[in-house]
């Protein structure tokens, strides 16, 4: 089983080449009692990666195989996975490795005003908000094609940029807000509002213009609005023990594909927090009511890597978080053992039926794809002076791959798996600060997902070093 996985990672993601760049400017204003705070910032993002798409035993339509279809049924396709593998030789564009070159850029203006005064007996701090923000996706890809000789892969024929897809998604969206925030006693009233203006502009050049003069554009737009009000309530019941609730309403804007609706949910939350100078308890219990789910079209989820969303329709999210944090040794001594347990869980419901590429076809109480149910967390901390050292443990259940109820299918399950890890960090001097970080201790073979492709193994025995210097 995961040996076919670990011949194929080499093949379905070759090289990736990555660029960031962020810049963002801030201005402050202070008064007696008015704060303002004013953001200008700007982020390039650009990366270039090779997958296995596609192989072919001859020139014909009919001799071509998806690498979901050849991992699938392995045998049947024997022809073709004995290419993927290096069994059998085949001179011409025998393995399609797909270029997915993206380019995303971002920008924006915010600015925030926070005002505090006495109110009723009270303590209020009012927060009032304005952003703009404009984003872009530029897709320019090509499938490059790769014959198999002697156990190695050659570059065939290289293919025309922008002959796989070729398009620019943009986005412009305003948003306000306006928070409040009032204390007295044993209680903290907290209200908000916020507004979201989004339109967004899909630009698709074809396959047939990668120069991009515009003859053969097609162009899909959309447009979402939403008002989304906030309310909760935080009651202390003891110097050590308080409870709290909110309710709020859920937004998620569409993709730019015609008529898509944006994803709306009414969220509840409730729970109890417990506190004193050695420990943390915290209990949540919530429950995210969707009118209307989006889901995207990826290929790590079954789909077709197109990424654009469709309606899901209504479905249930609801469960409990738990959490502990406790320091043992007392805080005047300089040692420190920082200690903390985490655990959630997860139920999820869909409450309409649907049909899907990326889904399948999904009934009502059908189970949400890709969500674990229970997760568990310990980490393990020791600090003194400029050393840092931490050991983690991560818990994932059994998950889904695929809608459905009952029992887990062995063929649509991610088995249950934990995962030890550990890290150090070491600060040198008020500048330079050293970290090491290992991650998967025992090397545990692991899955962590059946798409896109077949299985996928999860991270391997790594250790990795890294350096920061503040100037």
């Amino acid at each position: 089983m995961y040996s076919i996985d670990e011949k194929l990672q080499k093949w379905n993601y070759m090289v990736s080449w990555r660029e960031r760049k962020k810049y963002q400017v801030i201005f402050l204003s202070l008064l007696k009692k008015l704060k303002i705070t004013t953001n200008l910032y700007y982020n390039y993002f650009f990366r270039n990666w090779y997958k296995l798409n596609e192989v072919r035993v001859g020139n014909t339509k009919d001799e071509r195989r998806s690498i979901d279809a050849v991992l699938a049924d392995p045998e049947t396709n024997k022809a073709y996975f004995d290419i993927v593998t290096g069994q059998t030789d085949y001179v011409g564009e025998a393995l399609m490795l797909r270029a997915n070159h993206r380019v995303y850029h971002s920008r924006g203006i915010q600015s925030k005003g926070e005002y505090r005064t006495m109110l009723w007996d009270g303590y209020l701090t009012a927060e009032l908000g304005l952003r703009y923000h404009a984003d872009s996706e530029d897709r320019f890809q090509q499938d490059d094609g790769y014959s198999m000789q002697g156990g190695r892969m050659q570059l065939f024929l290289k293919g025309l940029p922008g002959s796989n897809a070729n398009r620019i998604t943009t986005a412009h969206a305003w948003a306000g807000y306006w928070l409040a925030k009032w204390s007295k006693g044993i209680v903290t009233l907290t209200a908000g509002m916020r507004y979201e203006d989004v339109d967004l502009l899909k630009r698709d050049y074809t396959k047939a213009d990668p120069r991009r003069t515009g003859m053969v554009r097609i162009e899909t737009s959309n447009h979402a609005r939403a008002l989304l009000p906030g309310i909760g309530i935080n009651v202390k019941l003891l110097p050590t023990l308080s409870a709290f609730g909110g309710l709020h309403k859920g937004f998620a804007p569409p993709s730019a594909t015609l008529d898509q609706k944006a994803e709306s949910s009414v969220n509840v939350e409730a729970g109890l927090r417990y506190t004193t100078t050695k420990m943390k308890v915290e209990a949540i219990v919530f429950n995210n009511n969707y009118s209307n789910m989006l889901g995207s079209d990826l290929a790590a989820q079954g789909g077709q890597g197109t990424l654009e969303q469709f309606n899901v329709g209504k479905a249930l999210v609801n469960g409990l978080e738990f959490m502990f944090q406790y320091q043992p040794i007392p805080q005047h001594l300089a040692l420190r053992l920082p200690l903390q347990l985490s655990y959630t869980y997860t139920n999820t419901k869909m409450k309409n039926d649907f049909v899907s590429s990326a889904w399948g076809h999904v009934v009502y109480g059908d189970e949400i794809p890709y969500i674990y149910k229970h997760a568990l967390n310990l980490q393990i901390g020791l600090e003194y002076k400029w050393l840092e050292a931490n050991f983690g443990a991560r818990y994932n259940g059994d998950m889904r791959t695929t809608a459905g109820q009952g029992r887990i299918a062995e063929r649509e399950k991610i088995p249950h798996h934990l995962i030890l890890d550990a890290s150090l960090k070491g600060r040198i001097n008020k500048r330079l600060t050293l970290t090491l970080n290992a991650i998967n201790l025992t090397n545990k073979r692991y899955l962590v997902s059946r798409h896109p492709s077949g299985l996928r193994a999860g991270h391997p025995l790594g250790v990795y070093g890294g350096l920061q210097f503040k100037l």
